[in-house]
């Protein structure tokens, strides 16, 4: 697979740096444990542990919103004392977070331990995203993103994998045992960051210390994009964990082993294909990429819609189900790697933290009232509310982002 060809050694014709590859290698083990927990994470809360639909979504929204609250302090932080200690705190904090929640039992304990959740995730990727771009040149970042995506979606698949061969909706300690996995996965990417070595220095005439939040807020390249990120994170990404898992298994009457299935094929289709994607997006604007992501995302609700609806045995559902998520991979493969491009072309390297923080916010953003306002609708039988949202929600955002102009590559038109 070319992802892991390129992992082992080259992208964008050059050989990567060997931290960038210890990076990758944190990264795809962390992935493997939300892999193993992300497709049953939901049900988790409602079927196994008896928390309301509304309320599963009222915890997940409310990591959003302590995620969001986290910010600022983290964007800062990273600015000031480096992405690379960041990082390493944000695991630990994660690590802990994600194995507590074996041990939540009620409504209380699992706010808390969303809290504490979302705390490290909050600072994992800004810093994660930071560390990247200070390891790769500027002609190399859109491969490395994509890179960095195909092997999370490799480690994704694997780990929802295991997960479905684990996993009995009637035996609580499987579900335990994949929180402890999942943990453990984070204590494993700390230690890589630990022996990852002291990062490139940054040149002192661009390491200012007068950079601030409102320099960020100035920018109004970078204000446009937020807000159409913003758009498609929450009609696309952020209904992912509460809708489309309550819409297959509530609403279509599904099992379980859909997700998995779904989860595997939007994971496997991304690791496979990444790479190629990369090369044909190059050919076009990031404008148009962008508006390309959106307007598939938009698709891949219609197609899930019709997969809920359809009759034909449980072949035909489960077809536009797994269709639908493949359809959805197609629109990850073009933003994962301009997004991030966008960003850290825009940002000036003393504000890097702040401006990759600020980026995190709008899917912070979405965590917060995605998973809310689907629990809400869809706990409530207002099902069908919520897909013609998500569906006419990313047909406007991609209008919107017609209105925009986004940083090109050099030699590529606006």
């Amino acid at each position: 697979m070319r992802a892991i060809a390129h992992y082992l050694g080259f992208t964008g014709g050059q050989k990567l740096p060997m931290q960038l590859r210890m990076m990758m290698t944190g990264i795809t083990i962390s992935a493997i444990g939300n892999g193993m927990v992300m497709p049953f994470f939901f049900i988790y809360m409602t079927n196994v542990r008896g928390i309301h639909t509304a309320t599963a979504g009222l915890i997940l929204g409310w990591g959003g919103l302590t995620s969001l609250l986290a910010a600022p302090l983290v964007g800062t932080g990273i600015d000031r004392f480096g992405p690379r200690k960041i990082l390493a705190i944000s695991l630990v904090i994660s690590a802990v977070g994600y194995s507590s929640f074996a041990f939540v039992t009620g409504i209380s304990l699992a706010f808390l331990v969303a809290t504490f959740c979302a705390i490290g995730q909050a600072g994992m990727w800004p810093a994660q995203t930071s560390v990247n771009t200070r390891l790769t040149a500027d002609h190399q970042r859109e491969h490395v993103y994509g890179l960095q995506f195909a092997l999370l979606n490799f480690g994704i698949g694997l780990g929802a994998f295991i997960g479905a061969v684990t996993v009995d909706i009637n035996s609580v300690k499987t579900f335990q045992l994949l929180f402890f996995g999942n943990g453990l996965t984070y204590l494993l990417y700390f230690l890589t960051v630990l022996n990852l070595g002291a990062l490139p220095r940054i040149e002192m005439e661009e390491k200012r210390e007068d950079g601030s939040w409102r320099e960020v807020i100035s920018d109004r390249t970078f204000r446009q994009f937020w807000f159409v990120a913003l758009g498609a994170i929450f009609f696309g990404y952020s209904q992912i964990e509460v809708g489309f898992a309550s819409f297959v298994v509530n609403v279509a009457g599904a099992g379980t082993e859909k997700l998995a299935w779904a989860a595997g094929a939007n994971t496997l289709t991304i690791a496979i294909f990444q790479m190629w994607f990369i090369s044909r997006v190059q050919r076009f604007s990031r404008r148009e990429g962008i508006i390309s992501a959106i307007v598939i995302w938009a698709l891949a609700w219609i197609f899930i819609a019709i997969g809920g609806v359809i009759s034909g045995g449980w072949w035909l559902p489960t077809l536009f189900f797994v269709g639908g998520w493949v359809v959805f991979a197609i629109g990850e493969m073009i933003w994962s790697p301009l997004a991030p491009a966008i960003v850290n072309q825009l940002a000036p390297e003393h504000l890097r933290g702040r401006y990759n923080s600020a980026s995190a916010a709008s899917w912070q953003i979405g965590a917060v009232f995605g998973p809310v306002i689907a629990g809400a609708l869809i706990g409530n039988g207002l099902a069908w509310h919520w897909i013609f949202g998500c569906i006419t929600g990313a047909i406007l955002t991609a209008l919107l982002a017609t209105r925009i102009t986004l940083p090109e590559r050099e030699g590529v038109r606006e």
